[in-house]
């Protein structure tokens, strides 16, 4: 595709570099050796040191945060009017491909369908004389039997007879066996197309309990298929708001959280 038909150009964005101001670091080290001169808190002085430290940092770590989302922020929304864009350039495709697309699964199916159905009756057709082929050979061994009675018995005459009937038997069991088998019909290909049956899944299961116990019993015998993970968040609001206490799996720790304003 040339320069002239590209679907998306974005022009007069200049990213820049990422860096931080002249004195950071000066003022990155001076927190950092506010919080290493905290040598005790026994003390009201040193613990007013922790404290001013403690409350020096935390803001220092938010104003960084603060201007990652702020410098950000024109990137993201730069993002989110591409995306918009993109899927305005896309109206109108997705109806004629899918058309066409249908007419080609269409023909596919039908190739597949008349090569399966030729193959069935090929496959019968040979059975029947495969089986015909059976039926004289059994025949011919049966009037050889009956003919080597007869021999034994002294009746040489119906003897004779009999072998006659069992050659010409065996001269039809023959000809069938020598019957070319029947050949595949030649698939029809179409050309620059290709088809293969897609597999898709659903999870086992009428209530959400059900289908976590179906995931999890996946995950115990091809654990590379499921990633379980526990959602951190909802589980510290239970122990620490609803006053959980018994949850199979885990074990509960408990720190002092400690807050200074």
């Amino acid at each position: 595709m040339s320069d002239q038909t590209q679907a998306i150009i974005l022009s007069g964005f200049m990213a820049g570099t990422v860096q931080a101001a002249q004195d950071f670091a000066l003022a990155k080290q001076a927190v950092i050796d506010k919080c290493k001169a905290v040598t005790n808190t026994d003390t009201p002085e040193g613990m007013k040191a922790a404290r001013d430290a403690v409350v020096e940092m935390k803001a220092f770590r938010a104003h960084i945060e603060s201007r990652r989302v702020e410098v950000k922020a024109p990137v993201l929304n730069k993002g989110r009017e591409i995306d918009e864009f993109a899927k305005a350039l896309q109206e109108g495709l997705d109806a004629p491909l899918s058309r066409v697309e249908s007419m080609i699964k269409a023909q596919l199916k039908a190739e597949a369908e008349a090569s399966e159905k030729a193959r069935k009756e090929r496959e019968a057709e040979q059975a029947r004389i495969d089986a015909e082929r059976r039926k004289a050979e059994a025949e011919a061994q049966r009037l050889r039997d009956e003919a080597a009675k007869a021999a034994a018995a002294g009746d040489t005459a119906k003897a004779e007879k009999i072998e006659e009937e069992a050659f010409e038997k065996a001269l039809v069991a023959e000809e069938i066996a020598m019957t070319p088998h029947i050949a595949a019909p030649v698939a029809v290909v179409t050309k620059g197309v290709s088809a293969k049956p897609k597999l898709d899944y659903e999870v086992q299961g009428e209530t959400e309990a059900e289908r976590v116990k179906s995931i999890l019993s996946l995950a115990a015998k091809y654990p590379r298929f499921v990633n379980v993970e526990i959602r951190r968040a909802q589980l510290l609001d239970g122990l620490n708001r609803e006053g959980l206490r018994d949850l199979p799996g885990i074990t509960i720790k408990e720190d002092l959280r400690v807050t200074i304003r």
